[in-house]
């Protein structure tokens, strides 16, 4: 293989290429700063990943905190919703048992009324029978004046 002159001017791959076959103690330390920059490019390159990996779970995370929010606004709506439902029912609740009473107090008021007119019936009945008897009496009476 050829020298090469000071004075040429020479392509870096050659001059590369050179040292590749002349091998030395710069041949070493450029290879050896090429591993450990190939190394560190890795590791760079591998936190770039996990960045990336973490922000994509960042991502989901805020997506699913954004779903829970609107999950919990729903349920919220539903919630108010059914303490309504709730109220209303409560409501009819007591009207019902109010209902219940008046009708309960009128029940009791008609059998009132209705024992009232049984008692009523009964002297009526015993009224009536007592003037029939009177009548009676008093046809029998008139029968007998008339003989």
């Amino acid at each position: 293989m050829g020298s090469v002159s000071v004075g040429d001017e020479v392509r870096p791959e050659l001059m590369e290429l050179s040292t590749i076959f002349t091998g030395g103690e710069n041949f070493t330390a450029r290879m050896k700063a090429w591993s450990d920059m190939k190394a560190a490019h890795e590791q760079a390159l591998a936190e770039l990943n996990l960045g990336q990996s973490a922000r994509q779970a960042l991502d989901q995370a805020k997506e699913h905190v954004s779903a829970a929010q609107a999950d919990r606004a729903k349920a919220a709506e539903e919630l108010a919703a059914a303490t309504a439902a709730k109220a209303e029912a409560e409501a009819a609740l007591l009207a019902a048992q109010d209902t219940r009473k008046q009708a309960g107090e009128v029940l009791a008021q008609h059998q009132i009324a209705h024992s009232e007119a049984l008692a009523a019936r009964d002297r009526h009945d015993q009224a009536t029978a007592s003037l029939a008897a009177k009548i009676e009496e008093l046809r029998q009476a008139i029968e007998r004046a008339r003989f």
